[in-house]
């Protein structure tokens, strides 16, 4: 890869020019998808924001509409009763019209055509005249409830005209929120296609960021070999000036937010390994030197940003990241406690703070049993 080749580098080569220049570029399109990241945060966000605001509305016109189908279930229903209601009085009404029309048949058979015959059968002339008021009677109730029957059946039609009119218009306004709830659903189903597009948008431009920042296993790899490179080229010149202290020194002030091993990653949410310790502390803050020990490395690795790596001897280094400015150069010698650079937020970071590292062989080890 272009910065772990700039890493393997040597000062003074031949190649140092060119590869700065590929540095350059490197970094220049670095700020850029950064910059496209956040564009697509923010689009992404919007989008997500908006198929909230949709699906809250149409949870509101769907409750809407489950209570207006409730309300016409029930118009219906008290419809079909008053229905019902009607058939069963207008049968009453022709029952009861039906009696009164025997009733009529029976007094005009026994009143103006066949007085005579009354007459005969009735036993004196009051029993006839009994006979004759028991009739009319008889017609004077059944016409009271045919009056009564006929303005039952008035009511009820006024009353069913009524409910036929609740229920159209409820049906009107269940037509028009089904409407409103199918447009809705269509445009959640748009804004959730969109919003999916552009996560998967995002995603590939956040891989893209990844992928020039982050410190992938390839470099890890490359990172190790290059510590134990340089610590081989440092015995061979004889070394750290001065032997290890035997015991490191907190490199800044302040505490530990997160520890070594396996963890969630801050900014990707995904488990990975955590190789050292974030101790959280303001941007400048200055960074020492957790042991005597020589610098093999000074500069940018990728999602660590600016870096310095100290050889310690018998295998041992340390290392800080994110740094926002570095004091010690390449091949430097470095007492215990020296300043060595200041605290920042570069690389993969989410805010100022020292990552610091200790690694065996270029393997990193828990920097905690060396502290």
């Amino acid at each position: 890869m272009l910065l772990s080749l700039l890493l393997l580098t040597l000062p003074g080569s031949s190649q140092e020019g060119s590869l700065e220049r590929k540095l350059k570029v490197t970094r220049a399109n670095l700020q850029e998808e950064r910059a496209r990241l956040r564009v697509m945060n923010d689009r992404a966000r919007d989008v997500s924001v908006q198929l909230g605001q949709t699906q809250a509305r149409l949870g509101t016109v769907q409750a809407k509409l489950e209570e207006t189908r409730a309300r016409l279930a029930a118009a219906q229903e008290r419809l079909a009763a008053l229905k019902a209601q009607i058939e069963a009085t207008r049968a009453r009404l022709l029952k009861a019209q039906r009696a009164l029309e025997r009733r009529l048949q029976q007094i005009y058979l026994t009143g103006d055509v066949n007085y005579l015959s009354v007459l005969l059968e009735a036993a004196s002339f009051t029993d006839f005249l009994n006979q004759s008021e028991y009739l009319e009677r008889i017609v004077q109730s059944d016409q009271k409830l045919i009056g009564e029957v006929r303005a039952r059946k008035l009511e009820l039609e006024v009353k069913k005209a009524a409910a036929q009119k609740t229920v159209s218009e409820i049906a009107s306004t269940e037509k028009l929120q089904a409407r409103q709830a199918k447009e809705l659903a269509r445009v959640e189903a748009r804004r959730a296609a969109l919003l999916h597009r552009v996560r998967e948008q995002r995603d590939q431009v956040q891989d893209k960021v990844v992928e020039l920042e982050h410190l992938t296993v390839e470099m890890e790899a490359e990172l190790q070999a290059m510590i134990r490179a340089r610590q081989a080229e440092s015995r061979g010149g004889g070394g750290p000036p001065r032997p290890s202290a035997g015991v490191y020194v907190m490199p800044v002030s302040g505490w530990i937010t997160s520890n070594f091993g396996y963890r969630i990653h801050p900014i990707r949410g995904t488990s990975i390994f955590h190789a050292g310790l974030d101790i959280a502390a303001g941007s400048g803050t200055p960074i020492k030197a957790a042991d005597n020990g020589r610098v093999i490395h000074s500069g940018w690795y990728g999602g660590y940003g600016n870096t310095i790596i100290i050889d310690h001897g018998d295998g041992y280094s340390t290392l800080y990241a994110h740094c926002s400015a570095l004091y010690a150069g390449y091949g430097q010698a470095v007492n215990q406690g020296q300043v060595v650079a200041a605290v920042g937020s570069t690389g993969m970071s989410t805010g100022p703070h020292l990552h610091f590292e200790v690694r065996y062989q270029g393997d990193p080890v828990d920097p905690r049993g060396r502290l």
